[in-house]
């Protein structure tokens, strides 16, 4: 299926212009008394159950974006059944989806689960929508507020984004996730695919090394970081292998027995390591040979250490479940230590 949402801009913008042409003087089908000024205006969708978005003015004195503009949907929805298609589409075959944006650039679609981009998709197009009503001075029309706040929202909550009539910016609270990832997400937007990875994997690397990025406010952020990464398929999986080489031969924890300490890299180089046998290694001798460094590098790191961490045994799990001829990763139960390591260390491995 092939998705144009420059048509929509088209249609959608005709939509707006047709609503403030007919805004009513005493009867408005929204939030708030007729009579008083529109204090919010809220562009609501909708893109699994049905396809739909619903322009809705808000006159309540204290107007805010808190979902009231959900009881106005039925008078004031444009039927959009293209989105739900594409919804659909995309989540029953992934890949088959093409969505071209405002813009002309093609949409990028986590293949797993694409939900969340196909949200930004819409959202995005309804926000410029709107802020193009308002620069090209369609919405002078309508009696609105001095505060008064435009919005767009997904009736599911998977998309979010407001700002002032007048072009003001609304004041948001940094350490919000959703804030902190909506401004990554449009700053990762504006790079081209291979820009896209190094940012990633920078993000990566300043986590690792326990250092303050862009994400590391979140609370799941490695997982943030490898779904915008994993979407990049097959393509990216040998780059996680070697970046967890790379972290392998450092110890991964600090200090022994009372005052060990679990070094920042551990969590972050697990994930990734995980994330790459998700995404796909089987029958990659490349991959093969990466986890075999890794067995090797980790195994060497921890030699001297009474208590190993969990790098050795994890890359040798991975050899075991992914490729022939390696046998079953076996650990210490006091110390951890992968008694078999030497099993795991060349290519082709050995089960006996």
């Amino acid at each position: 299926m092939d998705l144009d949402l420059r048509k929509d801009f088209k249609s959608l913008s005709k939509h707006v212009q047709d609503r403030v042409r007919d805004w009513p003087v005493y009867v408005n089908s929204g939030p708030g008394a007729d009579e008083d000024p529109i204090a919010l205006i809220t562009f609501g969708f909708q893109m699994d159950q049905s396809g739909w978005a619903a322009l809705v003015f808000d006159t309540r004195r204290k107007a805010a974006f808190d979902g009231t503009w959900q009881s106005w949907i039925e008078p004031n929805a444009v039927e959009l059944r293209q989105w739900e298609q594409a919804f659909r589409g995309a989540h029953q075959k992934p890949g088959k989806v093409s969505i071209t944006l405002q813009d002309g650039s093609q949409a990028s679609l986590d293949a797993e689960d694409p939900t969340a981009d196909l949200a930004n998709c819409f959202g995005n197009l309804l926000r410029d929508v709107l802020i193009a009503a308002r620069d090209a001075g369609v919405l002078k029309g309508l009696p609105v507020t001095k505060d008064c706040q435009i919005g767009v929202e997904d009736h599911d909550g998977q998309f979010g984004w407001i700002g002032y009539f007048d072009g003001r910016i609304v004041e948001e609270d940094e350490n919000d996730p959703k804030v902190i990832m909506r401004r990554v997400l449009e700053k990762v937007g504006k790079l081209s695919p291979d820009k896209q990875i190094d940012y990633w994997f920078e993000q990566l690397e300043q986590l690792a090394a326990g250092k303050p990025c862009d994400v590391s406010k979140l609370i799941r952020v490695e997982e943030f970081v490898l779904d915008n990464l994993g979407k990049f398929g097959k393509a990216v999986v040998l780059r996680m292998l070697e970046y967890v080489s790379r972290w392998a031969s450092k110890s991964e924890w600090k200090g022994e027995g009372k005052n060990i300490k679990e070094m920042p890299h551990q969590g972050v180089v697990l994930s990734v390591l995980w994330k790459a046998e998700k995404i796909g290694i089987k029958k990659n001798a490349a991959a093969e040979d990466m986890l075999c460094e890794i067995v090797r590098k980790s195994a060497k790191a921890n030699a001297r250490r009474t208590l190993w961490g969990a790098f050795p045994w994890h890359a040798a799990r991975a050899l075991h479940n992914q490729f022939k001829g390696y046998p079953e990763a076996k650990t210490n139960s006091r110390t951890n230590k992968l008694v078999n390591a030497e099993k795991f260390m060349t290519p082709g491995g050995t089960d006996s």
